[in-house]
C-alpha cells in the first residue's frame, strides 16, 4: 500500500459530506468544547476566539497573506457552505 491510494480516496469525497459533519465555518482542525458549548458550530467559533485571543488579533488587524480585515462582527461564511 502507498500513501498515495488513501489520500486520493480522502479526497473524493463529496463536499456535502463536510457540511454534514462540520459546524457552520466548516472548520476542518480540533474544537474547543468549553463548559456551556452545545454543539459544534459554537466549538468552533470557540477555538477561534482561542486561537485569536493567542495571536493577540484586535478588531482592525489585518492579514495580508489572505487580503482579509478582521473586524468582530465577521460571521460564518456565505450560505452554500462548500458547495454552493
Amino acid at each position: 500500500m502507498t500513501v498515495k491510494l488513501p489520500l486520493r480516496t480522502y479526497f473524493q469525497l463529496p463536499p456535502e459530506l463536510y457540511e454534514i459533519m462540520l459546524g457552520r465555518r466548516l472548520k476542518y482542525s480540533s474544537c474547543l468544547w468549553p463548559e456551556g458549548v452545545t454543539d459544534i458550530s459554537e466549538a468552533e467559533e470557540s477555538m477561534l476566539e482561542l486561537y485569536a485571543e493567542r495571536a493577540q488579533v484586535k478588531d482592525g488587524s489585518y492579514f495580508p497573506q489572505c487580503r482579509r480585515l478582521c473586524t468582530t462582527s465577521q460571521t460564518a461564511p456565505p450560505t452554500g457552505g462548500l458547495s454552493g
